[in-house]
């Protein structure tokens, strides 16, 4: 009887929920200049390995890579995006870990969501990266050691319509001199939480954040008094359509 619920459970979780979670994605999509499809990644958390006991975690290691490898590359095929982004918390565990298992999982990291595809893919870090919350603070050396690996992915983009910013603590704010009516501007944060004046500099259309283990968005809006309020709301720009999942 153990044997068989363990089964079922594992059929499950491996399985059958995922693929329910799936199964209404807007597959399939037209070319044109007027659609931006963008896919967010929220927390994958990449587990570290600990040389102390690595042999015995590593066929832990292998299956939740693996995972993560599989179901990422299902979402990829379905969404065809035309960009992913990385919302912080790439790797799991202390920030205090030595360069070497950081880097251990970094590589990992970037065999599962960077280099496995030729979609542009856009990076920025989160508490468990360089530091953050509570009484843990954001220190130059995890912040020069995530530079190092991921820099080059966290500078702005742009693609068509579309503009891309990370808040990291690297890159200065600012509104983008080229920006058209019909564009959108997107802040991305780790977590939900940006300081007012980036959000005056950047003036961003929508907000993504990750950190509580899923996707969230803002929707700014502004008053007369240029007092953003955050709300949940669709917004359209003339006919161009921009689906984020």
């Amino acid at each position: 009887m153990f044997y068989l619920s363990f089964a079922c459970i594992a059929f499950a979780g491996e399985f059958a929920l995922p693929l329910w979670a799936t199964w209404d994605l807007p597959v399939g999509r037209h070319l044109g200049e007027d659609e931006v499809r963008l896919l967010l990644v929220a927390d994958p958390h990449v587990q570290l390995y600990h040389t102390y006991w690595y042999y015995g975690e590593y066929f832990a290691l292998m299956d939740s890579d693996r995972y993560l490898r599989r179901y990422f590359r299902r979402m990829r095929r379905l969404t065809e995006p035309d960009a992913i982004l990385i919302l912080g918390d790439l790797v799991d565990g202390d920030n205090n870990v030595s360069n070497d298992i950081f880097l251990h999982a970094v590589e990992r990291v970037k065999q599962m969501f960077v280099v496995s595809h030729p979609t542009p893919c856009f990076v920025i870090p989160g508490d468990n990266d360089i530091g953050g919350e509570g009484d843990d603070p954001v220190t130059d050396q995890r912040t020069d050691r995530f530079k190092r690996a991921f820099g080059v992915l966290s500078n702005s983009q742009h693609i068509r319509f579309v503009h891309l910013h990370g808040n990291t603590p690297w890159d200065e704010l600012t509104k983008p001199a080229n920006v058209h009516d019909t564009h959108i501007t997107i802040l991305l944060s780790h977590i939900p939480a940006v300081s007012s004046q980036a959000v005056t500099d950047l003036e961003p259309d929508i907000l993504a954040s990750g950190h509580d283990h899923m996707v969230s968005f803002l929707y700014p809006s502004t008053s007369q008094h240029r007092t953003y309020v955050f709300k949940r709301r669709r917004r359209f720009h003339s006919k161009k359509k921009l689906m984020i999942v």
